[in-house]
Protein backbone atom coordinates (compact mmCIF):
# COMPACT_ATOMS: atom_id res chain seq x y z
CA UNK A 1 0.00 0.00 0.00
CA UNK A 2 1.48 3.27 -0.60
CA UNK A 3 3.06 5.41 2.22
CA UNK A 4 0.40 8.11 3.01
CA UNK A 5 1.95 11.37 3.91
CA UNK A 6 1.17 12.33 7.60
CA UNK A 7 -0.76 15.30 8.14
CA UNK A 8 0.43 18.37 9.58
CA UNK A 9 0.09 19.34 13.29
CA UNK A 10 -1.89 22.41 11.49
CA UNK A 11 -3.79 20.39 9.43
CA UNK A 12 -5.22 18.16 12.22
CA UNK A 13 -5.46 21.54 14.65
CA UNK A 14 -7.53 22.83 11.75
CA UNK A 15 -9.89 19.75 11.12
CA UNK A 16 -10.25 19.44 15.09
CA UNK A 17 -11.86 22.76 15.17
CA UNK A 18 -13.82 21.94 12.01
CA UNK A 19 -15.30 18.77 14.34
CA UNK A 20 -15.85 20.63 17.28
CA UNK A 21 -16.06 24.22 17.04
CA UNK A 22 -15.34 26.57 20.04
CA UNK A 23 -18.16 27.74 21.71
CA UNK A 24 -18.62 31.31 21.04
CA UNK A 25 -18.19 33.67 24.08
CA UNK A 26 -20.85 34.63 26.40
CA UNK A 27 -20.81 38.65 26.99
CA UNK A 28 -22.60 39.49 30.04
CA UNK A 29 -24.01 43.36 29.83
CA UNK A 30 -22.28 45.45 32.39
CA UNK A 31 -24.43 45.82 35.67
CA UNK A 32 -26.29 49.02 35.86
CA UNK A 33 -25.04 51.81 38.05
CA UNK A 34 -26.51 52.05 41.41
CA UNK A 35 -28.97 54.24 41.74
CA UNK A 36 -27.63 58.07 43.36
CA UNK A 37 -29.07 58.09 46.42
CA UNK A 38 -30.73 61.52 46.40
CA UNK A 39 -33.05 60.01 43.35
CA UNK A 40 -33.89 57.03 45.70
CA UNK A 41 -34.46 59.29 48.66
CA UNK A 42 -36.87 61.68 46.06
CA UNK A 43 -38.94 58.47 45.04
CA UNK A 44 -39.27 57.81 48.54
CA UNK A 45 -40.65 61.04 49.66
CA UNK A 46 -42.94 61.28 46.35
CA UNK A 47 -44.33 57.79 46.80
CA UNK A 48 -45.00 58.41 50.69
CA UNK A 49 -46.44 61.57 50.35
CA UNK A 50 -48.96 60.15 47.66
CA UNK A 51 -50.09 57.50 49.30
CA UNK A 52 -50.44 59.47 52.89
CA UNK A 53 -52.44 62.22 50.98
CA UNK A 54 -55.68 60.08 51.10
CA UNK A 55 -55.41 60.02 54.94
CA UNK A 56 -54.23 63.28 55.82
CA UNK A 57 -56.36 65.40 57.70
CA UNK A 58 -56.41 68.58 60.77
CA UNK A 59 -59.32 68.70 62.26
CA UNK A 60 -58.18 72.21 63.65
CA UNK A 61 -58.27 73.52 60.49
CA UNK A 62 -61.94 75.27 59.28
CA UNK A 63 -61.83 72.71 55.86
CA UNK A 64 -60.24 69.45 57.68
CA UNK A 65 -60.53 67.30 54.78
CA UNK A 66 -59.45 69.14 51.61
CA UNK A 67 -57.13 72.28 52.61
CA UNK A 68 -54.67 69.44 54.41
CA UNK A 69 -54.71 67.49 51.37
CA UNK A 70 -54.16 70.21 48.97
CA UNK A 71 -51.75 72.06 50.91
CA UNK A 72 -49.51 68.95 51.03
CA UNK A 73 -49.92 68.21 47.15
CA UNK A 74 -48.60 71.38 46.41
CA UNK A 75 -45.97 71.39 48.77
CA UNK A 76 -44.44 68.13 46.98
CA UNK A 77 -44.78 70.06 43.53
CA UNK A 78 -42.84 72.62 44.92
CA UNK A 79 -40.42 70.95 46.10
CA UNK A 80 -40.47 68.24 43.19
CA UNK A 81 -40.07 71.02 40.15
CA UNK A 82 -37.36 72.54 42.42
CA UNK A 83 -35.34 68.96 43.15
CA UNK A 84 -36.13 68.46 39.07
CA UNK A 85 -34.15 71.76 37.86
CA UNK A 86 -31.48 70.56 40.68
CA UNK A 87 -30.89 67.38 39.10
CA UNK A 88 -30.69 68.49 35.38
CA UNK A 89 -28.69 71.08 36.08
CA UNK A 90 -25.77 69.00 38.07
CA UNK A 91 -26.43 66.40 35.79
CA UNK A 92 -28.37 63.99 38.30
CA UNK A 93 -30.74 62.60 35.93
CA UNK A 94 -29.59 62.19 31.93
CA UNK A 95 -31.90 64.17 30.69
CA UNK A 96 -32.69 65.50 27.40
CA UNK A 97 -35.57 67.54 26.26
CA UNK A 98 -37.52 66.57 23.04
CA UNK A 99 -40.07 69.04 22.08
CA UNK A 100 -41.20 65.73 19.79
CA UNK A 101 -42.20 64.07 23.43
CA UNK A 102 -45.54 64.66 24.42
CA UNK A 103 -44.38 63.87 27.88
CA UNK A 104 -41.96 66.45 28.02
CA UNK A 105 -44.09 69.28 26.21
CA UNK A 106 -47.22 68.74 27.17
CA UNK A 107 -46.85 69.85 30.74
CA UNK A 108 -44.94 72.49 30.16
CA UNK A 109 -47.34 73.90 28.04
CA UNK A 110 -50.19 73.45 30.48
CA UNK A 111 -47.66 75.54 33.10
CA UNK A 112 -47.27 78.02 30.87
CA UNK A 113 -50.79 78.10 29.29
CA UNK A 114 -52.38 78.51 33.22
CA UNK A 115 -49.60 81.32 33.91
CA UNK A 116 -50.81 83.14 30.76
CA UNK A 117 -54.61 82.83 31.75
CA UNK A 118 -53.69 83.87 35.59
CA UNK A 119 -52.21 87.21 34.42
CA UNK A 120 -55.16 87.81 32.34
CA UNK A 121 -57.41 86.58 35.29
CA UNK A 122 -60.37 88.86 36.90
CA UNK A 123 -58.33 88.16 39.97
CA UNK A 124 -54.63 87.32 39.39
CA UNK A 125 -53.71 86.62 43.22
CA UNK A 126 -56.33 84.05 43.95
CA UNK A 127 -55.56 82.27 40.45
CA UNK A 128 -52.17 82.03 41.70
CA UNK A 129 -53.47 79.44 44.18
CA UNK A 130 -54.90 77.46 41.07
CA UNK A 131 -51.29 78.08 38.97
CA UNK A 132 -49.61 76.54 41.96
CA UNK A 133 -51.41 73.90 42.04
CA UNK A 134 -51.11 72.77 38.43
CA UNK A 135 -47.34 73.13 38.51
CA UNK A 136 -47.26 70.67 41.48
CA UNK A 137 -49.02 68.25 39.02
CA UNK A 138 -46.77 68.94 36.22
CA UNK A 139 -43.96 68.30 38.75
CA UNK A 140 -45.20 65.38 40.35
CA UNK A 141 -45.72 64.01 36.37
CA UNK A 142 -42.43 64.62 35.19
CA UNK A 143 -40.89 63.44 38.58
CA UNK A 144 -42.33 60.26 38.42
CA UNK A 145 -41.61 59.91 34.88
CA UNK A 146 -37.85 60.47 35.00
CA UNK A 147 -37.78 57.85 38.22
CA UNK A 148 -39.93 55.33 37.58
CA UNK A 149 -37.44 53.19 34.93
CA UNK A 150 -35.81 51.70 38.25
CA UNK A 151 -38.82 50.96 39.82
CA UNK A 152 -40.45 47.36 39.98
CA UNK A 153 -44.16 46.24 39.40
CA UNK A 154 -45.39 47.00 42.56
CA UNK A 155 -44.87 50.84 42.59
CA UNK A 156 -48.89 51.52 41.19
CA UNK A 157 -49.65 49.81 44.49
CA UNK A 158 -48.71 53.10 46.59
CA UNK A 159 -52.25 54.23 45.94
CA UNK A 160 -53.88 51.49 46.78
CA UNK A 161 -53.29 51.43 51.21
CA UNK A 162 -54.83 55.17 51.63
CA UNK A 163 -57.77 53.67 49.63
CA UNK A 164 -58.57 50.52 51.89
CA UNK A 165 -58.35 52.76 54.87
CA UNK A 166 -61.15 55.01 53.93
CA UNK A 167 -63.46 52.08 53.13
CA UNK A 168 -62.55 50.55 56.60
CA UNK A 169 -63.44 54.24 58.16
CA UNK A 170 -66.57 54.49 55.86
CA UNK A 171 -67.43 51.28 56.69
CA UNK A 172 -67.42 51.96 60.78
CA UNK A 173 -68.84 55.43 60.18
CA UNK A 174 -72.06 54.18 58.78
CA UNK A 175 -72.45 51.11 60.92
CA UNK A 176 -72.38 53.33 63.66
CA UNK A 177 -69.29 50.82 65.40
CA UNK A 178 -67.05 53.84 65.62
CA UNK A 179 -66.72 57.23 64.28
CA UNK A 180 -64.09 59.14 66.44
CA UNK A 181 -64.44 62.40 64.39
CA UNK A 182 -67.87 62.88 65.82
CA UNK A 183 -66.73 63.84 69.31
CA UNK A 184 -64.05 65.91 67.74
CA UNK A 185 -66.24 68.35 65.95
CA UNK A 186 -69.47 67.92 67.81
CA UNK A 187 -68.34 70.80 69.91
CA UNK A 188 -67.83 73.39 67.25
CA UNK A 189 -70.85 72.32 64.79
CA UNK A 190 -74.05 73.97 65.14
CA UNK A 191 -75.43 72.65 61.68
CA UNK A 192 -77.52 69.96 61.37
CA UNK A 193 -76.61 68.75 57.81
CA UNK A 194 -72.88 69.03 58.76
CA UNK A 195 -72.95 66.83 61.81
CA UNK A 196 -75.00 64.69 59.30
CA UNK A 197 -72.15 65.06 56.68
CA UNK A 198 -69.79 63.91 59.23
CA UNK A 199 -71.37 60.25 59.80
CA UNK A 200 -70.05 59.59 56.23
CA UNK A 201 -66.94 61.64 55.68
CA UNK A 202 -63.81 58.69 56.02
CA UNK A 203 -61.35 60.70 55.64
CA UNK A 204 -61.80 62.21 52.75
CA UNK A 205 -64.58 64.82 53.36
CA UNK A 206 -68.38 63.32 51.75
CA UNK A 207 -69.67 60.64 49.83
CA UNK A 208 -68.82 62.17 46.68
CA UNK A 209 -65.34 62.52 46.87
CA UNK A 210 -64.54 59.34 48.81
CA UNK A 211 -66.63 57.56 45.33
CA UNK A 212 -64.59 59.87 43.19
CA UNK A 213 -61.09 59.00 44.62
CA UNK A 214 -61.94 55.04 44.61
CA UNK A 215 -62.61 55.34 41.07
CA UNK A 216 -58.41 55.40 40.02
CA UNK A 217 -57.26 52.99 42.85
CA UNK A 218 -60.07 50.50 41.68
CA UNK A 219 -59.27 50.40 38.49
CA UNK A 220 -55.51 50.02 39.30
CA UNK A 221 -55.70 47.45 41.50
CA UNK A 222 -57.80 45.33 38.89
CA UNK A 223 -54.66 46.01 35.79
CA UNK A 224 -52.59 44.92 38.19
CA UNK A 225 -54.09 41.81 39.40
CA UNK A 226 -54.30 40.36 35.49
CA UNK A 227 -50.43 41.44 35.33
CA UNK A 228 -48.98 39.45 38.87
CA UNK A 229 -48.91 35.35 39.14
CA UNK A 230 -49.40 33.71 42.49
CA UNK A 231 -50.51 34.53 45.63
CA UNK A 232 -49.51 38.48 44.30
CA UNK A 233 -52.27 38.48 42.07
CA UNK A 234 -55.01 37.21 44.45
CA UNK A 235 -53.76 39.81 46.92
CA UNK A 236 -54.07 42.64 44.60
CA UNK A 237 -57.41 40.92 43.48
CA UNK A 238 -58.95 40.94 46.41
CA UNK A 239 -58.12 44.69 46.97
CA UNK A 240 -59.27 45.36 43.65
CA UNK A 241 -62.76 43.66 44.86
CA UNK A 242 -62.60 45.69 48.33
CA UNK A 243 -62.53 49.00 46.33
CA UNK A 244 -64.73 47.68 43.81
CA UNK A 245 -67.00 47.56 46.69
CA UNK A 246 -66.10 50.69 48.30
CA UNK A 247 -67.10 52.90 45.44
CA UNK A 248 -70.48 50.86 45.20
CA UNK A 249 -71.35 51.12 49.41
CA UNK A 250 -71.07 54.91 48.70
CA UNK A 251 -73.49 55.37 46.38
CA UNK A 252 -72.31 58.51 44.49
CA UNK A 253 -73.74 58.04 41.02
CA UNK A 254 -71.04 59.34 38.70
CA UNK A 255 -68.61 57.26 40.51
CA UNK A 256 -70.38 54.31 39.98
CA UNK A 257 -71.33 55.14 36.35
CA UNK A 258 -67.28 55.76 35.83
CA UNK A 259 -66.32 52.23 37.39
CA UNK A 260 -68.43 50.45 35.68
CA UNK A 261 -68.10 52.22 31.83
CA UNK A 262 -64.04 51.27 32.56
CA UNK A 263 -64.72 47.31 33.83
CA UNK A 264 -66.87 47.11 30.54
CA UNK A 265 -64.51 48.80 28.23
CA UNK A 266 -61.77 46.89 29.62
CA UNK A 267 -63.75 43.45 29.62
CA UNK A 268 -64.31 44.30 25.99
CA UNK A 269 -60.87 45.03 25.17
CA UNK A 270 -59.63 41.61 26.74
CA UNK A 271 -62.39 40.02 24.11
CA UNK A 272 -66.47 39.68 22.78
CA UNK A 273 -67.32 36.86 24.93
CA UNK A 274 -65.68 38.52 28.04
CA UNK A 275 -67.03 41.72 27.32
CA UNK A 276 -70.85 40.45 27.14
CA UNK A 277 -70.37 38.25 30.41
CA UNK A 278 -69.16 41.16 32.23
CA UNK A 279 -72.23 43.39 30.78
CA UNK A 280 -74.71 40.62 31.66
CA UNK A 281 -72.90 40.38 35.03
CA UNK A 282 -73.48 44.21 35.45
CA UNK A 283 -76.78 43.95 34.30
CA UNK A 284 -78.08 41.34 37.17
CA UNK A 285 -76.46 42.77 39.40
CA UNK A 286 -77.47 46.49 39.06
CA UNK A 287 -81.00 45.26 39.23
CA UNK A 288 -80.63 42.59 42.41
CA UNK A 289 -79.13 45.79 44.22
CA UNK A 290 -82.58 47.77 43.19
CA UNK A 291 -84.66 45.11 44.34
CA UNK A 292 -82.77 44.63 47.65
CA UNK A 293 -82.38 48.18 48.67
CA UNK A 294 -85.24 49.95 49.17
CA UNK A 295 -83.48 53.56 49.34
CA UNK A 296 -81.68 53.33 46.36
CA UNK A 297 -84.76 52.23 44.29
CA UNK A 298 -86.51 55.21 45.65
CA UNK A 299 -83.76 57.77 45.02
CA UNK A 300 -83.42 56.00 41.29
CA UNK A 301 -86.95 56.66 40.68
CA UNK A 302 -87.11 60.16 42.00
CA UNK A 303 -83.98 60.76 39.55
CA UNK A 304 -85.79 59.08 36.93
CA UNK A 305 -89.19 60.99 37.06
CA UNK A 306 -87.11 64.52 38.12
CA UNK A 307 -85.91 64.05 33.95
CA UNK A 308 -89.14 63.09 32.85
CA UNK A 309 -90.24 66.44 34.05
CA UNK A 310 -88.20 68.35 32.57
CA UNK A 311 -86.59 70.18 35.65
CA UNK A 312 -82.67 70.69 36.43
CA UNK A 313 -81.09 70.12 39.04
CA UNK A 314 -78.70 72.47 40.75
CA UNK A 315 -75.84 70.89 39.26
CA UNK A 316 -77.43 71.86 35.73
CA UNK A 317 -77.30 75.97 36.56
CA UNK A 318 -73.59 75.38 37.73
CA UNK A 319 -72.96 73.46 34.43
CA UNK A 320 -74.70 76.34 32.13
CA UNK A 321 -73.04 78.87 34.15
CA UNK A 322 -69.57 77.47 33.42
CA UNK A 323 -70.47 77.23 29.32
CA UNK A 324 -71.77 80.92 29.39
CA UNK A 325 -68.27 81.86 31.10
CA UNK A 326 -66.59 80.59 28.41
CA UNK A 327 -68.99 82.18 25.49
CA UNK A 328 -68.08 84.87 27.15
CA UNK A 329 -64.19 85.18 28.07
CA UNK A 330 -63.40 81.87 25.03
CA UNK A 331 -59.86 82.61 24.96
CA UNK A 332 -58.42 83.06 28.57
CA UNK A 333 -61.61 82.17 30.36
CA UNK A 334 -62.60 83.93 33.38
CA UNK A 335 -59.13 83.09 35.43
CA UNK A 336 -58.07 79.76 37.11
CA UNK A 337 -60.05 79.22 40.17
CA UNK A 338 -62.44 81.87 39.85
CA UNK A 339 -65.76 80.24 38.50
CA UNK A 340 -67.17 80.14 41.95
CA UNK A 341 -66.69 83.91 42.50
CA UNK A 342 -68.90 84.31 39.08
CA UNK A 343 -71.20 81.73 39.76
CA UNK A 344 -73.58 83.75 41.81
CA UNK A 345 -74.02 86.12 38.87
CA UNK A 346 -74.43 83.98 36.12
CA UNK A 347 -76.84 81.52 38.54
CA UNK A 348 -78.89 84.63 38.92
CA UNK A 349 -79.60 85.24 35.04
CA UNK A 350 -79.98 81.70 34.14
CA UNK A 351 -82.80 81.35 36.70
CA UNK A 352 -84.57 84.06 35.46
CA UNK A 353 -84.44 83.16 31.88
CA UNK A 354 -85.66 79.86 33.14
CA UNK A 355 -87.65 80.59 35.84
CA UNK A 356 -89.90 76.67 35.55
CA UNK A 357 -87.46 74.61 34.64
CA UNK A 358 -84.71 75.76 36.90
CA UNK A 359 -86.44 76.74 40.18
CA UNK A 360 -84.27 74.82 43.13
CA UNK A 361 -81.54 76.46 45.06
CA UNK A 362 -78.86 76.36 44.34
CA UNK A 363 -75.37 77.08 46.70
CA UNK A 364 -72.43 78.90 45.81
CA UNK A 365 -70.83 75.99 44.74
CA UNK A 366 -66.83 75.96 44.30
CA UNK A 367 -66.85 73.74 41.60
CA UNK A 368 -68.88 73.49 38.33
CA UNK A 369 -69.51 69.60 39.07
CA UNK A 370 -68.73 69.69 35.26
CA UNK A 371 -64.28 69.36 34.71
CA UNK A 372 -65.00 69.91 31.49
CA UNK A 373 -67.07 73.04 31.14
CA UNK A 374 -65.27 74.61 34.06
CA UNK A 375 -61.67 73.89 32.55
CA UNK A 376 -63.35 76.04 29.25
CA UNK A 377 -64.79 78.63 31.96
CA UNK A 378 -61.41 79.30 33.77
CA UNK A 379 -58.67 78.80 30.82
CA UNK A 380 -60.45 79.34 27.59
CA UNK A 381 -60.00 77.19 24.98
CA UNK A 382 -57.00 76.93 24.86
CA UNK A 383 -56.71 74.98 28.08
CA UNK A 384 -58.90 72.83 27.32
CA UNK A 385 -57.64 71.94 24.02
CA UNK A 386 -54.30 71.36 26.15
CA UNK A 387 -55.96 68.92 28.09
CA UNK A 388 -57.33 66.79 25.37
CA UNK A 389 -53.51 66.69 23.84
CA UNK A 390 -52.67 65.16 27.01
CA UNK A 391 -55.42 62.89 27.28
CA UNK A 392 -54.73 61.83 23.78
CA UNK A 393 -50.80 61.37 24.28
CA UNK A 394 -52.16 58.88 27.18
CA UNK A 395 -54.43 57.06 25.52
CA UNK A 396 -54.17 57.14 21.98
CA UNK A 397 -50.85 54.66 21.70
CA UNK A 398 -49.76 52.47 19.51
CA UNK A 399 -51.17 48.82 21.31
CA UNK A 400 -53.72 50.35 23.69
CA UNK A 401 -56.53 48.36 21.78
CA UNK A 402 -55.15 45.35 21.65
CA UNK A 403 -52.63 45.61 25.29
CA UNK A 404 -54.95 42.27 26.53
CA UNK A 405 -54.22 39.77 23.91
CA UNK A 406 -50.56 40.45 23.69
CA UNK A 407 -48.07 40.04 26.80
CA UNK A 408 -45.00 42.00 26.68
CA UNK A 409 -42.55 39.72 29.00
CA UNK A 410 -42.10 42.80 30.75
CA UNK A 411 -44.71 43.02 33.68
CA UNK A 412 -44.44 46.70 34.19
CA UNK A 413 -44.52 46.93 30.37
CA UNK A 414 -47.97 45.25 30.32
CA UNK A 415 -49.43 46.89 32.75
CA UNK A 416 -49.02 50.02 31.19
CA UNK A 417 -50.55 49.40 27.88
CA UNK A 418 -53.49 47.97 29.87
CA UNK A 419 -53.93 50.40 31.90
CA UNK A 420 -53.73 53.93 29.31
CA UNK A 421 -57.36 53.64 28.28
CA UNK A 422 -59.21 52.63 31.18
CA UNK A 423 -57.78 55.10 33.12
CA UNK A 424 -58.10 58.39 30.42
CA UNK A 425 -61.99 56.25 30.52
CA UNK A 426 -62.38 56.63 34.19
CA UNK A 427 -61.27 60.25 33.99
CA UNK A 428 -63.01 61.37 30.97
CA UNK A 429 -66.33 60.27 32.63
CA UNK A 430 -66.07 61.38 35.95
CA UNK A 431 -65.61 64.98 35.10
CA UNK A 432 -68.82 64.64 33.34
CA UNK A 433 -70.30 65.19 36.68
CA UNK A 434 -67.52 65.57 39.29
CA UNK A 435 -64.68 67.43 39.46
CA UNK A 436 -61.39 64.87 40.05
CA UNK A 437 -59.14 67.51 38.95
CA UNK A 438 -59.99 69.80 41.52
CA UNK A 439 -59.39 67.00 44.27
CA UNK A 440 -56.24 66.98 45.19
CA UNK A 441 -56.31 62.66 46.02
CA UNK A 442 -58.15 62.50 42.72
CA UNK A 443 -55.33 64.38 40.65
CA UNK A 444 -52.42 62.78 42.50
CA UNK A 445 -53.63 59.20 41.73
CA UNK A 446 -54.23 59.83 38.21
CA UNK A 447 -51.02 61.64 37.35
CA UNK A 448 -49.09 58.99 39.06
CA UNK A 449 -50.21 56.54 37.79
CA UNK A 450 -50.50 58.22 34.17
CA UNK A 451 -46.88 58.80 34.34
CA UNK A 452 -45.39 55.41 35.14
CA UNK A 453 -47.87 54.14 32.28
CA UNK A 454 -45.50 57.13 29.77
CA UNK A 455 -42.57 56.00 31.36
CA UNK A 456 -42.95 51.87 31.61
CA UNK A 457 -44.28 52.24 27.50
CA UNK A 458 -42.61 49.70 25.21
CA UNK A 459 -43.05 51.74 22.27
CA UNK A 460 -41.76 54.73 23.63
CA UNK A 461 -38.16 56.51 22.60
CA UNK A 462 -36.95 57.67 26.12
CA UNK A 463 -34.84 60.71 25.73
Amino acid sequence: MPNRARPSPRTMSRRSAATNPTPPAVVHAPAPAPEPVALRAAWIVTAAVVALLPVLIDLTAKDAFRLPKSSAFRALGIALAAGIVIAIVTRLIAFRFDRRNPNHTIPLLIVAWTAIATIFSTSPLVSSYALATVVAGAALFLAVYLLAERRSIWAPAVILPGALINIAFFITQRSGVWNPLMDKVNARMVDELAIKMLRETALLGNRDDIGVCLVVPAITAAVLSTVLRGWQRIAVFLAAIALIGGVFIARVTTAIGALVVTLLVTAFLRSLKTGIVALAATAIVGLGALAIDADLRTETIGKIEFIRAGRGSSRTITTLAAARMFANHPIFGVGPDRFGWWLYDYKIAIQHEFPDRLDVEVQNFAEAHNDHVQILAETGAPGYILFLAALWALVARRGSIRAWREDEGDPRATFARRMRLPLGVALVTLMVAQFPLHLAVALADFVFIAALCQAWGADEARA
